[in-house]
């Protein structure tokens, strides 16, 4: 049981552990990949080519799976202050990545994050 997480779920770990896995993988090929068409791209660069299609490729299955459940529930209570301060963690986070991706490989980078 973890320390103060009363309903723990194996499952949850499990999957977190896998979608690690999967990430680390898709680092490691997509690295490879530019390597071998011989382009020398930093990780930062890459990044930005990366980031739109993962992007298209995550937005059709939320908005056919997951938008809909959230719009139609009456307790989801969208709170700006919440939403601005999540995404300036998020970016905060980012740039420190950033910062340490300029020393680090791009793996070891997303394992410690």
């Amino acid at each position: 049981m973890a320390a103060g997480e009363l309903n723990f779920v194996v499952i949850g770990v499990v999957l977190q552990m896998c979608s690690i896995c999967t990430e680390s993988t898709r680092l490691v090929l997509v690295q490879i990949l530019l390597q071998r068409r011989g382009l020398k791209l930093n990780p930062i660069t890459t990044l930005y080519y990366i980031a739109p299609c993962c992007f298209g490729f995550l937005l059709l299955p939320f908005a056919m799976l997951e938008a809909p459940k959230i719009m139609n529930d009456p307790s989801v209570v969208f709170r700006p202050a919440v939403f601005i301060s999540n995404a300036a963690a998020a970016f905060g986070k980012g740039k420190n990545c950033q910062a340490l991706l300029k020393w680090q490989c791009s793996l070891f980078a997303f394992l410690i994050a």
